[in-house]
């Protein structure tokens, strides 16, 4: 889910409900955050990532879940850790 505060992205993604329970966002969520932010067309991502416009929409809506090469090149396109982009980590540092 993609938090909007004041009609701004709210930059941790990490999310709590009410239980305390640990949410944390989706490769789909992480792909719109991160377009969103950096205000990147989709065509190019997927252009870079070598995907079509259509296999880029169905990872960003969860329909598929891409290969690892896949998740690499958007990690690389993104600059940041493959955790971040699949939502292990709120880091997007890469090591």
């Amino acid at each position: 889910m993609v938090v909007y505060y004041h009609n701004h992205l709210v930059k941790s993604m990490l999310l709590q409900n009410i239980l305390g329970v640990l949410i944390m966002p989706t490769l789909g969520e992480r792909l719109t955050f991160l377009q969103a932010e950096r205000q990147l067309l989709k065509k190019d991502i997927a252009a870079a990532a070598g995907l079509s416009l259509m296999g880029y929409y169905r990872y960003e809506r969860g329909e598929r879940q891409p290969p690892a090469d896949v998740l690499i090149a958007l990690a690389d396109y993104f600059d940041v850790s493959l955790d971040y982009l699949v939502g292990r980590s709120d880091d997007p540092t890469r090591r």
